[in-house]
C-alpha cells in the first residue's frame, strides 16, 4: 500500500498554528498518512518573502519536529527559481513512486489565483484538497471550476474543517512594531525568530 502524502506549500513567513491545523484538519479528515511542508522559493504570484529562503525553511523544520504527522521538503527551495505546483508534482511523483501525493490548499487561493497546467497538475495527483475559508462559498468554487472546463475535476475535493484566523502579515505586523506573536507560532519558531533577529523594522 502507498504512503497518502498531502503536499502543504505556501511562504510561510513564518510558519504558524494556523498552517499547522490546516494540515491536521485534512489528514484527520481524508486519511492521509503525512503533511509535506513544502516553503516555495519565488512564488509567482506573490511578492517575494521578506526574509530568506532559509530561514522560511528553518522555520518549518522546527515546526515539524512538534508533531510526527508533518515532514519538510526543500525541493522548490533547492530548485532556486520560481516555483510552479507542476514541477513541484512531477518530481515528486518521479522520485517517490511509493507514495500517492495530493494537494492542500485554501479555496481564496483556488479562487483568486492562475495555477500553471492545472488539469495536468490534477491527474499527477491523487487528490487536490480545498479548505473552506471565510468569503469562499462552495458555490463560488463550483462556478469557478465550471468556468475552467477541467477534464481532472473529480480530484477537487472540498474540505469543510474549523481554520484558525492567524495570518503571516498580522503576526509579521506583531513583530516589526515589537509586540508578542506567542501562541500564534510554535515557542520554537518564536526562539529562531528572536536569535535571528527576524521581521523587526529595518
Amino acid at each position: 500500500m502507498k504512503l497518502r502524502v498531502g503536499i502543504l506549500g505556501g511562504t510561510f513567513c513564518p510558519i504558524h498554528f494556523g498552517h499547522l491545523r490546516m494540515g491536521i484538519e485534512v489528514a484527520e479528515q481524508t486519511g492521509l498518512n503525512r503533511i509535506m511542508l513544502m516553503p516555495n522559493n519565488v512564488p509567482p504570484h506573490k511578492e517575494a518573502p521578506s526574509v530568506s529562503a532559509q530561514d522560511r525553511l528553518m522555520m518549518c523544520r522546527l515546526a515539524a519536529q512538534t508533531c510526527p504527522l508533518f515532514t519538510v521538503s526543500d525541493l522548490e527551495i533547492s530548485r532556486g527559481k520560481l516555483s510552479y505546483t507542476i514541477n513541484t508534482v512531477m518530481e515528486l511523483t518521479q522520485q517517490n513512486p511509493h507514495c500517492d501525493f495530493s494537494f492542500i490548499t485554501g479555496a481564496d487561493s483556488l479562487i483568486n489565483s492562475v495555477w500553471y497546467k492545472f488539469d495536468e497538475i490534477l491527474a499527477r495527483l491523487e487528490y487536490f484538497y480545498v479548505l473552506n475559508r471565510p468569503g469562499v462559498t462552495f458555490d463560488e468554487l463550483r462556478y469557478k471550476l465550471e468556468q475552467m472546463n477541467l477534464q481532472n475535476a473529480e480530484k477537487i475535493i472540498w474540505v469543510d474543517a474549523p481554520g484558525l484566523e492567524i495570518s503571516s502579515t498580522q503576526i509579521r505586523e506583531l513583530l516589526a512594531s515589537g509586540r508578542s506573536a506567542q501562541y500564534l507560532v510554535p515557542e520554537c519558531v518564536l526562539e529562531y525568530i528572536k536569535v535571528r533577529r527576524l521581521f523587526r523594522q529595518q
